[in-house]
């Protein structure tokens, strides 16, 4: 079945499974059902059509390809596009102002397979430049800015957030209609630099140097949030959130708060301002500057290194234990905690010839449901079926709803959790330990399992040389986009001893129990019932079936998901049987201190379970 971003909320998240599937248009969800299987799965690194898609397009191909006058560095669910004037650089600031086009499931069906429109679903970084859309959005894009009167002076001025909407994709350019949308909105809900001191009051400590949003310049976007930048002839990173700027106030106030650690970045190098509309508010906060790491994370690091054979143990084990440390100091701070452990938020540097890493992004939200614990995501589904304000799709009725409510209603009163929960909104608000409550509404201890667990999947993705864990449905990597090397396998590159303590540091997880990994399988831009792709002699699935099949594994993941709060509720209350504690995987963890002996140990007395070779194929 092929995916849209409309439809990621009817195959990728627990809504699916009480939502029936909508009616899409005719022949998109099987467009490219004439490719083979085969053909399908050994397209190169998760790009469709890309490659040579233009030489097809049904329309006259210009110079304007060959010389193109924009830039693509990615894109979100290939409905927002990270897009540049290129005759504004070097001097451009990072004005974060997106190219929105609609979902693939409203282009016209004859560019559906030439616009690679399912692939520009999963693919979310630099790949989306050879993408067939990319190559049509540079044609548009230069038409329209070419006669647009003053260009460049007009999106200069453009508001912080701004965006640039193109109205549908279709088949004569001419007729696209290209709008600028000012967001003039957004400054209401951004706080003054004295503001904020007033309201975090750090006792004998200032906020940091404020910089000027357009002292900055462009470089690259690198992802949604993030956008390298130079400041005086150094590189830096920016990061700003422009729909929920109380992410950053949040992550600022961590930063600030929490005592250095040599594997954590450090506080803020700047907070990035800009002058109120109104000058009544003073200088704004829009976002912050932190350290640019030049070898960037280990989601791509790990793979590179294990396909050019130079992944070292001694180097894996320290990487682990550097990884353990940190989340060790995160967890020993008064209310702190970790919640968004994965491979793309290790970063890493070079100290003195070795390569450590630095752990980032501390806005305590939600992480991929690939990597959450099960005691969390299982919280999620139901919480994101009961409440409006947490509902992933706006198709479920208040009737829908109203029997989860019930369910995690119930669950939170028994963790004596006053309601309704305290839910971030676009005006911040200075919570003590942030909006995310299936991490707030845990004890300590269930803290500390929770973040042993994805510290285990780490463990696994250091030492298999892997960038992350599992398949996901809605994103894919340059490396293993598909994630074909899922946990928990394991090769010859992870020692019995390791291996033994990722699997009780992950105690509980679902690929551990008969039923295994989620029951369904994204390859490229299509989405199939795990075992039915139709590659490597398995059978193909047909559309009913895979229809079939996302409502059936939803279905038992909201069964699980029931029985797992149930099960936490009569634990609480001494009662839980034999059956309840089964499903009670943390209670069965080691701690993160435990985790720092394990890899102290590897480091000094159990040296004889080295590899004898550290260089592993």
């Amino acid at each position: 079945m092929d995916i849209s971003n409309k439809l990621r909320a009817h195959f990728a998240f627990s809504a699916a499974g009480v939502m029936p599937f909508p009616e899409t248009r005719p022949g998109y969800l099987n467009h490219s059902a004439s490719a083979s299987a085969s053909a399908d799965a050994d397209a190169d690194a998760g790009i469709g059509c890309g490659a040579g898609a233009v030489d097809r397009f049904p329309f006259h191909v210009d110079h304007a390809v060959a010389t193109p006058t924009w830039r693509i560095d990615g894109c979100v669910f290939g409905t927002t596009y990270w897009a540049t004037p290129l005759s504004l650089l070097p001097h451009l600031p990072p004005l974060r102002i997106d190219v929105v086009i609609p979902d693939q499931l409203d282009w016209a069906p004859e560019l559906w397979a030439v616009l690679d429109a399912s692939e520009s679903v999963h693919i979310h970084d630099q790949r989306a430049a050879g993408l067939g859309i990319s190559r049509y959005l540079l044609l548009v894009l230069q038409r329209w800015s070419c006669d647009y009167p003053d260009f460049e002076q007009v999106y200069r001025a453009l508001p912080f957030g701004s965006s640039i909407t193109v109205g549908h994709i279709g088949l004569d350019l001419s007729e696209i209609r290209v709008q600028i949308r000012p967001n003039r909105g957004l400054q209401r809900h951004l706080l003054s630099l004295n503001t904020l001191q007033q309201w975090w009051n750090f006792q004998g400590q200032s906020l940091p140097t404020a910089i000027g949003l357009r002292e900055l310049r462009f470089v690259r976007r690198l992802c949604s949030s993030i956008c390298l930048i130079d400041h005086g002839g150094e590189r830096m990173i920016f990061k700003s959130n422009t729909r929920s700027p109380s992410s950053i106030y949040h992550e600022i106030k961590v930063l600030l708060s929490l005592p250095p650690h040599p594997n954590i970045i450090g506080p803020p190098r700047g907070l990035v301002t800009m002058p109120s509309d109104s000058g009544d508010k003073g200088n704004l906060v829009c976002g912050f500057l932190h350290e640019y790491y030049e070898l960037g994370s280990m989601e791509t690091f790990l793979p590179q290194a294990r396909k050019n054979h130079c992944l070292r143990f001694q180097d894996q084990v320290r990487w682990s234990l550097e990884l353990a440390s940190a989340l060790s100091h995160i967890h020993s701070q008064p209310g702190m905690f970790y919640s968004d452990l994965k491979m793309d938020n290790v970063l890493l540097r070079e100290i003195d010839g070795k390569i450590s890493i630095v752990l980032v992004d501390f806005e305590q939200s939600r992480n991929l449901y690939t990597w959450a614990p099960p005691e969390v995501f299982y919280v999620e589904f139901i919480a994101e079926l009961a409440f409006r304000g947490l509902a992933r799709s706006e198709c479920l009725t208040e009737q829908m709803m109203a029997g989860f409510r019930e369910v995690i209603e119930r669950y939170f009163v028994s963790r004596r959790v006053i309601l309704p929960l305290q839910l971030m909104q676009l005006d911040y608000d200075n919570p003590d330990h942030g909006w995310y409550y299936p991490w707030l509404t845990s004890t300590p201890k269930e803290q500390d399992a929770g973040a042993v667990y994805c510290l285990g999947r780490a463990f696994w993705c250091i030492f298999e040389g892997v960038g992350d864990t599992s398949n996901v449905l809605g994103r894919s990597l340059s490396f293993d986009s598909d994630s074909e090397h899922e946990f928990p396998t394991f090769t010859h590159r992870t020692p019995e001893s390791v291996q033994e303590f990722i699997k009780k540091c992950t105690s509980g997880a679902k690929e551990w129990t008969e039923e295994g990994p989620l029951g369904l399988f994204r390859r490229r831009g299509k989405v199939y019932p795990r075992g039915r792709t139709g590659v490597n002699g398995e059978p193909l699935a047909t559309m009913e079936e895979t229809k079939e099949a996302i409502k059936n594994v939803w279905e038992r993941e909201i069964a699980k998901a029931k029985a797992l709060l149930a099960a936490r509720e009569k634990y609480a209350e001494g009662i839980a049987d034999g059956n309840d504690l089964k499903l009670l995987g943390y209670l069965e963890r080691p701690t993160l201190q435990d985790a720092l002996v394990f890899f102290k140990d590897f480091q000094t007395v159990r040296r004889n379970e080295w590899p004898k070779i550290y260089c592993v194929s």
